[in-house]
């Protein structure tokens, strides 16, 4: 294995320890933020798919803050699509 697939599959360890470990949180802060339920499991799976995403987890100091971000960007591209404020 060289280093790049060893990273990358580090770094696949750490996304699935934070959506395990974060996910319902992430799920019910998304709830407050919207209309739905629905609403809110299609954005969290949103959010866990750019985390995913993202080459190298470790080079983010704050993964779990990152995911958050992630969650609350995508509020606000819905609500911005909507025409309404966040």
């Amino acid at each position: 294995m060289d280093a790049k697939s060893g990273s990358k599959k580090r770094s696949k360890i750490i996304v699935n320890s934070i959506v395990i470990e974060h996910g319902d949180a992430l799920r019910r802060f998304l709830a407050r933020k919207l209309v739905s339920a629905e609403e809110a499991e299609d954005l969290a799976q949103e959010a866990f798919m750019r985390l995913h995403s993202v080459d190298d987890i470790t080079a983010i100091d704050n993964p779990r803050a990152y995911l958050y971000r992630i969650a609350s960007n995508l509020v606000a591209d819905k609500y911005r699509k909507q025409g309404k404020h966040v």
